[in-house]
Parts: C-alpha cells; structure tokens; sequence
C-alpha cells in the first residue's frame, strides 16, 4: 500500500513517524516550468501532521510525500496538476489532499488529472474545505472523496453528508497534531479529518478480499458509515488551511498594481476645479506629477492666470482647448452650492466625453453618476477612480500566507489639517529615489497614483473606502505583503490623512475621528515623520507623538514644519473654520528652534532643500 500525500513535505525525524516508510519528493514552479527535485524536508509543519494521522490509522502503508508548498502554505495550480499525473505515472494506491480551491469555476485540467486517476482507480481523498457555504476543488468532483470536519470520537470512524458534492465526514475535531521538528501543536479543520479518512480508506482497501471499481469502492464506504456523526457548519479559530491557487499570483499582483491605472494612458492633464485643496496640492506639487498638467480649469470668474498657465473662465469649453489635453481629473463639483457652478462642471464633463478623453475621479458617487448618464458603448475614454472594496480585499486574501515583510514602513503623521504631509511624503519619496532607492508609496490621497504612489487608499474627504473599519488592519497588512512581493522595494512610505490624534472639537464631530489610527494601526509602520502646524501649543504636538508611539511602537525620527500657519477656530455658527498664514523666514527659524528645544528632537522645515542631506541621512541611518 502506497500513500501519496500532496503537501508540504515530511518531519522524517518525528516521534510519531518512528517506524514509518517514507520516500518522497518536492515539486517547484521556477520561471515557468515545472522542476522535480529531490528535497521533501517540511518547514510548515502542515504535511507532517497529516502522514502523523495516516500513519497512525494504517502503520503498515508507505507514505509518499509530495512537497507542493514550501515557504507557506499556497500553490499554483500547475504543481498540483502535476503532483495527481505524477501519481498516477508511479503505482501510488491512494493521494491524499488536505486542501483545496474555493472556485465557483473548477479549473478544467484539474477536473482532467482527477478524471485519469479515477478511471485508473486511484481513490483521491481530499478536503471539503471549513466554509461548508463554498465551492472547494477537488473535493466537489464526482470522481474524488470529499470530506468535512466533524465532531468524531473514533478516529476510525465516519459519517456522510446527504444530497452533498463532499460525501463524507471525519474526525477534525481539536486535536494534538504533530508538526515540522519533532514538535506538536493543537489544530483542527477538514485537512485532518482528511487525513483520518485516507486511513480509514486504506485499511479498508487493505482488508477488503475483493478488488471494487472505484464508484463501487465509494458506494461501499457510504452504506457502512455511521449516520449519527455530523459534519461542522461554522468556522473554527484553530483552523489553518493549504489553498491552491487558480490564479497566477503575479497576475494578481499586476492586478493590483498596474491594470486599473497605468501613468502611460495620463499623458496630458487638465484639473478642475483648481480652487478646491486636493486640486491645489496637485499645483503646487506639478513638478513632481508623472504627468503633465497642460490645462486649469475652475468656476467661471473664480480663477486668475498664474506663472503663465492656461485658465478657463468662459461658460464653455472650446475646440482649441479640448486639444491640449487627454485626461481630466475631476474633484468634487458635484457638491458645490451653487448650482451654476455645478452646471458648469457638467457641461466639461459631457464635452470631455464626447471627445473621449480620460477620466480621473477623486469621487466614486461622481463616477457611478457619469457612467450613468453620460458614457455611451461609442466612448473609448478609459475612466478611473481609487476605490477599495471587497473585490480588492478578495484579491489581497493570495497573499495571506506570504511571510510577514521585512521592508521597512515609514509613515508621516499629523497634528492638524493643511500642514504638509502629502508634500513631505513626495518630497521623501523624490529624494531617496534620486539616491537609486526603489520606493513604494502608498497614498491616502486621491490624486497619489498621478504622482507615481503604488496604491491608494483614499480615506479622507469623501472617503472611496467601502471596508468596514475591522478590515481595515488586515487590509493593509495584506497590501504591504502584496506590495513586497511583487515590487521588492527598499522602503514602504506612506501618511495618514487629517491628525494622528482627534483634537477636541465635539461641536464639529464627523465621525471619522479615529481614520487616522485605524490607518496607523494597520499600517503598522517602523518609524515615524511627525508634521506639526507653526501655532501647535507644545502639549498637542507631544499628546500625537505619544499617541502615535503607544498604537505603533515606532520611533519618531524628526518633525517637519511649513510656512504656512494654519489657525482653527469656532466661528459663531459652531462650525469650525481655519485661517492660513504665511510666515516669514525669521518668524519660521523662531518657531524651529521652540519647538526642537521643547520637543527634544529635530525640527526642520521640509521646504528647504538645505535640509535635503539630514533627511536622507536620518532616514538611511536609522533603516541601515
């Protein structure tokens, strides 16, 4: 009796593998083809659990282990396909499949390789997966053993499922599980219980003075069970679970990352309208925008001509105009108070589409409006807008089993509005890229991919995050997992929106006062820059930088101030106003040397260039 068992090797050396037979070998996806070697060692632990339970059901079988997952527990469907052919090639009696594919459309060639094992009567026992509500592949196939977890007392027992793909039931129950170096660990899930019934299969071949076609086999095995056992219908904690994927993870990363906006379609930009903040931010920042912004347009009468650019201010948008760009990146217009104005920013949004220009949202109720009313099957405009959603959080669920990143996390952090972090992040970023050190930005503003971000998870104004909050952490654990996988950069940087602790303005509540740290948690960055407004009374600055320090356990490596002093008030409606200021050099330099002498720490305006060599060597020392 041979037993393959798929998965991630074998702890040869184990206690409860003493007196087994074991032989093996290790399949590896490398730059498009499948390779064979040698090494089956497991460094998971999964695949030795699993040999442990068949072992100790049937002692007198040889296990055949097939390493398929070797850094964590997910593999390309390729390695799987090839571990059942090869199966079927070498006299192995039954493959053991502790894992599975949630796929509401099974892979064609697996359903193949399992249809060739079947018709050569190879009984493949795999796992019905521990979300009964799910499709789970190979188990759901007519030609394979499925089996779920259940509560069984006697590991040589089984029930069965009535009117069900996966038939049968085993123990998977919590349990002592051996693991990789001799060790064990408690477990439970469909994985081990298809284990038990790998065992049980094999005794019962192993007594059996008749050889049965494989659908009599099966037809056998379910009139024997024992119909008081009952399967598990919700998930369990304990539970660690192999996936096999149907996807290349690369194209998934892509996905992520490239498909939904490439810099390369964005080639000329025109902004309206320029008077709101974030359009301001990408005007004053256009030096550092991958593309080029060749148009400005705003309310009629509300915008003067500076430093030479174009400006719009007629009713209409004309022909000559239309010509100097292929992109409009579009704000939020639709709430505007006044209803000219509104009207006004409709009739550049119809004209743009007419003649099938991009469209760059910062707002996902706009787009779904546009959509609606304007595009046509005759547009061949490409449209855009950062949203995050539970399809991107689905995408990000293939790397859950990636190991935890090495990259360093820098993150800037605020004490209030309108002070620079944005900026400081693109001037950080600029920086260490001319150093030659590969960056990946993580913008919480909308516009960030127009200034190279990798991602963007736009949580501030008319925030495009449709994620409850509690998903928030595993989120962006996931996309920095994604992140270094597919871009290996040097240094992840990113920045919180708003104030890294809420300041007490209970009259002026939004309900997103904790965004910030929900981010920052999730986030979960290695250092921290700190930007701070010219009028911060000391005790809010230090009341963040512990707040900061306690959620994330990051050092602070030095603050940034702007020119620009923002003041907040109450005005008499109970609403809650600012004011912008423009210091002097003198006035600024004052403000520097208070706050480095109070605070302990540097203080540097980020603005000047001068402090270009600190920047690099504070962050290159502190990583290094």
């Amino acid at each position: 009796m041979r037993i393959a068992v798929i998965d991630s090797g074998i702890d040869i050396n184990h206690r409860r593998l003493k007196d087994c037979r074991i032989c093996g070998l290790s399949i590896k996806w490398n730059k498009g083809k499948i390779i064979f070697e040698n090494d089956y060692e497991d460094h998971l632990g999964h695949g030795t659990g699993v040999a442990s339970i068949i072992h100790k059901l049937n002692p007198i079988a040889e296990i055949v282990s097939i390493k398929i997952f070797h850094d964590h527990l997910v593999a390309k469907i390729e390695i799987l396909i090839s571990a059942i052919n090869w199966c079927c090639e070498n006299r192995i009696d039954i493959i053991n499949a502790s894992f599975g594919i949630f796929s509401e459309t099974p892979p064609q060639k697996l359903h193949e390789v399992c249809k060739k094992a079947f018709e050569l009567n190879i009984p493949i026992i795999a796992a019905g997966g521990d979300n009964i509500s799910k499709e789970c592949y190979p188990a759901f196939f007519p030609e394979v053993f499925g089996v779920y977890s259940g509560n069984v007392k006697n590991g040589n027992s089984y029930g069965k499922v009535e009117d069900s793909p996966v038939e049968f039931i085993a123990k998977g129950d919590n349990q002592r599980i051996a693991t990789n170096n001799d060790t064990f660990i408690f477990r439970e899930g469909s994985s081990y219980a298809c284990a038990y019934f790998s065992g049980i299969v094999a005794n019962r071949i192993c007594k059996s003075k008749k050889k049965y076609p494989i659908n009599k086999f099966k037809e056998l095995l379910l009139n024997e069970c024992d119909s008081n056992i009952k399967i598990y219908r919700t998930l369990k904690k304990n539970i660690i679970s192999p996936i096999i994927i149907n996807h290349d993870i690369n194209e998934l990363a892509y996905e992520l990352f490239n498909n939904n906006m490439k810099l390369s379609d964005f080639g000329q930009l025109a902004l309206f309208p320029v008077s709101e903040k974030e359009m301001k931010s990408m005007m004053n920042l256009k030096e550092l925008c991958k593309c080029r912004i060749s148009l400005y347009l705003d309310y009629p009468r509300r915008f003067k001509e500076n430093n030479g650019d174009i400006a719009i201010q007629d009713w209409e948008l004309s022909d000559e105009d239309i010509n100097k760009f292929d992109t409009l990146v579009i704000g939020y217009f639709y709430e505007h108070f006044f209803r000219a104005n509104v009207d006004f920013g409709y009739r550049i949004l119809k004209k743009a589409v007419e003649w099938n220009k991009n469209l760059f949202f910062y707002d996902s109720n706009l787009k779904s409006i546009v959509e609606k009313e304007l595009i046509t099957t005759e547009y061949t405009g490409k449209i855009y807008c950062p949203i995050v959603n539970t399809k991107t959080l689905k995408l990000l669920s293939f790397f859950k089993s990636q190991p935890n990143i090495k990259t360093p996390v820098l993150c800037v952090v605020g004490t209030t509005k309108s002070q620079g972090k944005f900026t400081t992040q693109l001037i950080i970023k600029t920086l260490l890229e001319s150093e030659g050190y590969s960056i990946a930005h993580i913008s919480t503003e909308p516009q960030g991919e127009l200034f190279g971000s990798i991602y963007s998870f736009p949580f501030g104004y008319n925030s495009t995050i449709s994620i409850p909050h509690k998903f928030w952490c595993i989120f962006l654990r996931l996309l920095n997992k994604a992140i270094e996988y597919y871009n290996n950069p040097d240094l992840i940087l990113s920045g919180i929106q708003s104030w890294a602790l809420p300041m007490a303005f209970p009259e002026a509540a939004t309900g997103q006062e904790l965004d910030s740290l929900y981010y920052l948690i999730g986030l979960d960055p290695d250092a921290i820059i700190c930007a701070i407004n010219p009028n911060d009374p000391i005790e809010r600055i230090q009341r963040n930088i512990t707040a900061t320090q306690l959620v994330t356990k990051s050092k602070i490596l030095f603050c940034t101030i702007t020119p620009w002093q923002i003041e907040y008030n109450m005005n008499n409606k109970k609403v809650l106003v600012s004011n912008r200021k423009i210091l002097l050099e003198d006035e600024l330099n004052e403000r520097i040397s208070f706050y480095q002498n109070q605070l302990k720490m540097p203080v540097i305006n980020i603005m000047d260039e001068k402090n270009k060599q600190f920047i690099l060597d504070t962050i290159y020392n502190y990583f290094s």
